[in-house]
């Protein structure tokens, strides 16, 4: 028993060492992952080492190692719970002032449960949906969206990297771009709100850093970062939202909103996990909804299973820019994140020229 015990807070401080490294293999990003089971993990070990360990220093060790790597564990997701101080603020007195709801939904590619999406989406009625990983049996079963969202973008695809963007709203300057990575489409357009005024949309799902996808992160973080990038030179209110194969806490996602300026309004209310929807031991957050300080939170919700393995989020905002100010943003970009997010991007144009004919 205590050399199993021993294993598992070998795994532990492993796990929590790996994310650390400067290394973007996909085991040691996937390893940042599971932070909420590791700190679950962690703690079981820890209560049951003094019953059966032997004392001495190789004990001492490994219980103060393990101590240690809890402590980080609950670092990263303390903000994520409403134990920390709330990123965005919430707005719902503000009646005059223009209303946006966004609901999206990584449907899985393989689901076909189609009826599920239809009636979510009907009883949500948000402003504007996106929908990830749609192909063209998907499109077709949800063109009588177009009639209640006569405003589109439609991209399936059989990659597993297909978009759908369905809006109320009209939609001006839209653009299906692929940043870094052929076939993986990302949606820039512009939304025109209800006292005519525009904001910005960014839909984006980059490719994970797994086996059967990419190797490591490098194609993720890159794309993440030069959106980020696009959102800070802009001075047009933006909302990015999406399936961004990363998690609330990584140094990416951390990384990208320090970028950006752009706020997460799961801070300081919960980890609002929406993957994976078949394992409840196993989730995390994947999906995510960021948005500029020009907005306030009205609600945000994880919605019930739709087949898939990600649950759909939705959150409904508020367009208030006299009050941007009332936020606690993240801490803006310092040099050394500049040379972090140019060291990324360098290394993602460096793997697209050596994959090049």
């Amino acid at each position: 028993m205590s050399i199993f015990l021993m294993i598992l807070a070998g795994i532990v401080i492993v796990a929590t060492a790996l994310p650390a490294l400067p290394c973007t293999r996909w085991w040691a990003q996937a390893s940042g992952f599971p932070r909420p089971q590791l700190v679950g993990l962690g703690l079981l070990v820890l209560a049951a080492l003094p019953i059966t360990l032997e004392w001495g220093l190789a004990a001492a060790v490994v219980t103060g190692l393990l101590v240690l790597a809890i402590a980080i564990q609950l670092w990263r997701i303390l903000p994520y719970t409403r134990l920390w101080r709330v990123q965005a603020q919430a707005n719902d007195e503000a009646a005059d002032a223009p209303k946006l709801s966004i609901m999206i939904a990584n449907v899985q590619m393989e689901n076909r449960d189609a009826a599920k999406v239809r009636h979510l989406i009907a009883v949500q009625a948000p402003d504007v949906v996106l929908l990830v990983e749609p192909n063209e049996w998907w499109s077709s079963q949800l063109a009588s969206l177009e009639t209640t969202y006569p405003h589109h973008v439609l991209r399936p695809q059989d990659n597993t990297y297909g978009m759908l963007l369905f809006s109320k709203l009209p939609l001006h300057e839209t653009e299906v771009r692929e940043l870094l990575n052929e076939g993986v489409p990302s949606i820039r357009t512009d939304l025109e709100l209800t006292d005519g005024r525009r904001v910005r949309l960014y839909a984006v799902h980059p490719p994970p850093p797994m086996l059967g996808h990419a190797e490591d992160s490098v194609p993720r973080d890159a794309e993440l970062i030069l959106v980020a990038r696009e959102v800070a030179d802009s001075t047009m209110p933006t909302i990015v939202a999406g399936d961004l194969n990363d998690v609330a806490w990584s140094q990416t996602t951390r990384l990208f909103q320090r970028l950006s300026g752009l706020l997460d309004p799961r801070v300081g209310r919960g980890m609002f996990n929406s993957f994976h929807a078949g394992h409840v031991w196993m989730r995390w957050p994947l999906d995510h909804i960021f948005f500029s300080p020009a907005f306030h939170l009205r609600s945000l919700q994880r919605l019930p299973a739709i087949g898939s393995d990600h649950f759909p989020l939705a959150a409904s905002i508020v367009f208030v820019p006299e009050d941007a100010g009332e936020h606690n943003p993240p801490a803006p970009a310092d040099e050394e994140d500049e040379r972090d997010a140019a060291s990324r991007v360098t290394a993602a144009h460096r793997c697209d020229d050596d994959v090049t004919p």
